[in-house]
């Protein structure tokens, strides 16, 4: 990956001024998933997929102090995408791979907007603002009011409430996945499926208990429409529990009639870095749902329930002259923990095929998602040296990864010669020695 950008700022008069920023990103990535014989060893090719994205980005936006209660920014992002995205999966009638995407061409995202502050007094704010997306590989188009409200009362304290409506596109690999004819040929037939959107509604709490200590609690709603589901059948499948593991299982034809919704409640202390000291709690609480073509409400495959993330950490700083402190030899020490519900997955039932002499596996998708792993817990430990210079910045480092070696599920397997089921299990204890220097 490369990139790189130039930004320029003019100040038009003292409660005027605008920012227009270029630039440049360009990106590859190739995946090689490979099988093998178990009758020989033999190296089967399983998956491949080798993808070029290019960027090409313009923002520009104005913003204008009206008066001392009043502001308005307005401005626009434009992008130009170029892609070269060739993708296989092996095909179990062809006994081969089979090109699924094939696609080498460029498009565009336009998105405008305008915001607008409106300041009732010094307790009540107002935020208001409208953002519009037009795509241009298949036309698709969203506008998309946004409005906020905070109120700071007793000093340290403030209630915020808050709605939006945003939308987001689909994979790359969706529009451009290729699906194979009666007649043999292949035709992209996801190229106009449209936007996810969804609408957000928040209220937020939030309090300053000391200089360096807060408190925020937030309540929260979701839903979701438009997302893609299963075009050719009825079934479980939604687009918004792709990314739960690395499998592939995107249909050939999907179809933008799929909904969700996700709330929850969600809690945050935080002590901000106050003489090397810091500490951050973080909790969540939540549910998550979806329907796919078939109607049916179901658990979302990330819907774990809960999440626990703390953070604590202190920095010490070495040597006792003047000129050490000037230097500022640093040694720190950060630890790191999460605690949360596990995946969601299917349940499977163990068949036999007589003619092939192999176990294999019928998966109740009326039952999608029902059953869970067992919870996630993990902590990590870093230590760091740091040694700021007059002209460079050197830091040492350890970090040690999963440093209880506590056993986390990654997805569950399957042995067809004895229908065994088992797990996977996702990394133990990894130590990351690390040297980095700043100019």
């Amino acid at each position: 990956m490369i990139a790189g950008g130039i930004t320029h700022t003019y100040f038009w008069r003292s409660n005027t001024y605008s920012r227009l920023s270029l630039s440049a990103a360009s990106h590859n990535f190739e995946t090689i998933v490979d099988s093998l014989s178990k009758a020989n060893n033999s190296k089967i090719p399983n998956y491949r997929n080798n993808l070029t994205e290019n960027y090409l980005t313009i923002s520009f936006f104005l913003n204008h102090k009206m008066n001392s209660r009043s502001f308005v920014k307005t401005g626009f992002f434009l992008k130009g995408m170029g892609f070269k995205l060739d993708e296989q999966i092996y095909n179990n009638t062809d006994l081969a791979l089979r090109t699924v995407t094939d696609f080498n061409g460029n498009t565009y995202l336009f998105q405008p907007y305008i915001q607008y502050q409106y300041k009732f007094n010094d307790a009540l704010t107002l935020n208001t603002g409208l953002h519009a997306m037009y795509y241009g590989l298949n036309k698709d188009y969203s506008i998309e009011p946004r409005a906020g409200l905070k109120w700071s009362f007793a000093g340290n304290q403030s209630l915020n409430l808050g709605y939006g409506m945003h939308s987001q596109l689909n994979s790359i690999s969706v529009y451009f996945r290729q699906s194979k004819m009666p007649d043999g040929s292949y035709q992209r037939l996801n190229e106009n499926i449209g936007m996810l959107s969804s609408q957000h509604f928040v209220l937020g709490y939030d309090r300053n208990i000391t200089e360096f200590v807060r408190i925020k609690a937030e309540v929260y709603y979701q839903y979701l429409a438009h997302a893609a589901v299963n075009g050719g059948i009825n079934n479980y499948y939604s687009l918004l529990n792709e990314g739960a593991n690395f499998g592939y299982a995107t249909p050939d034809t999907l179809k933008a009639t799929g909904t969700g919704y996700n709330y929850g409640i969600e809690f945050t202390l935080e002590h901000f870095l106050n003489k090397g000291f810091y500490y951050l709690l973080t909790a969540s609480v939540f549910e998550s749902k979806y329907k796919g073509s078939d109607k049916i409400e179901r658990n979302t495959a990330f819907n774990g329930n809960y999440v626990i993330n703390a953070l604590i950490g202190k920095e010490f700083v070495l040597g006792n002259s003047k000129k050490e402190q000037k230097i500022k030899n640093i040694l720190s020490f950060d630890i790191k923990t999460t605690y949360a519900g596990g995946q969601r997955y299917t349940p499977s039932n163990v068949l036999f095929n007589p003619f092939s002499g192999k176990y294999y596996r019928e998966y109740d998708e009326n039952k999608a998602y029902s059953l869970q792993y067992k919870d996630y817990s993990r902590t990590d430990l870093k230590i760091t040296y740091r040694r700021n210079g007059r002209k460079i910045t050197q830091e040492w480092g350890i970090d040690i990864q999963n440093v209880f070696n506590q056993t986390n599920v990654y997805a569950e397997k399957f042995n067809q010669k004895t229908g065994e089921k088992s797990f996977t299990n996702q990394i133990g204890i990894m130590i990351i020695p690390q040297y980095r220097i700043i100019f």
